[in-house]
């Protein structure tokens, strides 16, 4: 049987899984040293190529790739990932599971043939079987005469080097970024602030306009308020002499005399006017009457009592 099957494949809950039974290599994600079988060592290529061809015949081995990997515990273990030329037939349905995202925990062969350590027969051990997803392609002979093993560690070392300033650079960049969008706010921030002190400067010269729609469709009671007769111009002159308006900065030592009085400032990004309710004691911040805003203000920020 070809390692790549040609015809479909169907899943025991039905799926076409044709396409992902077409792996041809295994990982075992733990290949402990001390590693036995009826009495013969099962630890390096030649010894897990006679496994899984003759103990547990899943297929014909092509090639076997033994690695380290880090661990949990800060260790390295032994991996290895088998690589088959072909599969028997015995080894569908646990390909299947392997395809379907699973794992085979391995002791032994057979139910009478079980792995132990060769340190003390009475230690169980075993081998986990997973999928090989992204198995490492086979280089010709003539391509791997090309280098001596020196060289390849050379390399090895250039290319660990390599990536290791390529992960600095990119730390970098990522602070640079940060600094880029900190520096961004900071801005918006700056200009919000002008806005809002331009704001302050426009009402503390009687140029306040009260705009609750924010430039939306307006609504009938502000229809009602456009007349232009010559009656409604002369109420609102005289309203605007008796309500002259004036904006004081509010500081620590004029907020005792201010409480009570209407205030403007900003809370996310929106001007908000509110009324003094009260001061702490060491006159460093105020509660105000408003309902999205629990907290009490620090006198510090920007805020404007409403004089009239």
């Amino acid at each position: 049987m070809s390692a790549t099957p040609s015809s479909q494949i169907i899943s025991e809950e039905g799926y076409d899984i044709t396409e992902t039974m077409s792996f041809t290599s295994i990982y075992i994600s733990n290949l402990p040293e001390d590693l036995m079988l009826n009495g013969y060592r099962v630890s390096n290529e030649d010894e897990i190529t006679y496994l899984f061809e003759i103990q547990f015949p899943l297929g014909k081995v092509k090639r076997v790739d033994i690695a380290t990997r880090p661990h949990s515990s800060g260790a390295h273990v032994r991996c290895a990932f088998v690589h088959f030329g072909e599969w028997y037939p015995f080894s569908g349905r646990l390909r299947m599971k392997l395809a379907t995202g699973g794992e085979y925990r391995m002791y032994g062969p057979t139910p009478f043939a079980s792995f132990y350590s060769s340190s003390n027969r009475g230690f169980e051990r075993y081998i986990t079987l997973k999928m090989n997803r992204a198995p490492i392609a086979e280089v010709s002979a003539l391509e791997a005469e090309k280098m001596n093993i020196h060289q390849l560690v050379d390399n090895y070392k250039r290319l660990e080097k390599h990536l290791a300033e390529k992960d600095a650079k990119i730390a970098e960049l990522e602070q640079f970024v940060k600094h880029l969008q900190n520096l961004s706010d900071n801005r918006l921030q700056v200009v919000h602030d002008l806005e809002f002190d331009l704001m302050a400067s426009r009402c503390a010269a009687g140029d306040w306009m009260d705009e609750p729609n924010d430039g939306g469709p307006m609504t009938m009671e502000e229809l009602s308020t456009e007349s232009t007769s010559d009656e409604q111009m002369e109420e609102s002159e005289s309203s605007d002499e008796k309500n002259e308006m004036q904006l004081v900065r509010l500081t620590s030592g004029n907020v005792s005399q201010y409480i009570g009085y209407e205030i403007m400032f900003r809370s996310r990004n929106k001007n908000v006017v509110s009324r003094i309710l009260g001061v702490n004691s060491s006159l460093t911040s105020i509660k105000v009457d408003h309902p999205d805003l629990q907290n009490n203000l620090t006198i510090s920020r920007r805020i404007y009592v409403i004089v009239q």
